[in-house]
């Protein structure tokens, strides 16, 4: 009986740790209980990791779904993405992270800067 519960013990603490390394939710209510998170709520770090797999997914999403449509000799590109036509510098890559920010976070109305 006593190696049983020995191995039931090792058992349950092997099982423990794999959760805490592998699931993140896990995890992160580990380190609450430690009181090693910083000041930050589990559901809140939660919230913005899925966030920012969400914005990651939108940026691969924007950045298959572009292409070339013109070069001038200046060296600027417009490009045709889902969100429509935008011109950028030629070789620079950061319009799916702008169009997928943009897309995870609407500027509200009173916030655009309108131009005369």
């Amino acid at each position: 009986m006593r190696y049983l519960r020995t191995f039931l013990f090792l058992f349950f603490l092997a099982d423990l740790i794999a959760l805490l390394s592998f699931w993140a939710p896990a995890r992160l209510f580990g380190l609450r209980v430690l009181g090693r998170t910083g000041g930050c709520e589990v559901s809140d770090t939660l919230h913005n990791a899925s966030e920012v797999k969400t914005e990651n997914d939108l940026k691969q999403y924007f950045t298959k779904n572009r292409r070339v449509v013109e070069r001038t000799p200046e060296g600027i590109e417009l490009w045709d993405t889902p969100r429509g036509r935008i011109w950028s510098p030629a070789k620079d890559r950061i319009i799916p992270y702008i169009l997928a920010e943009q897309e995870m976070k609407p500027v509200p109305s009173e916030m655009v800067l309108h131009f005369r």
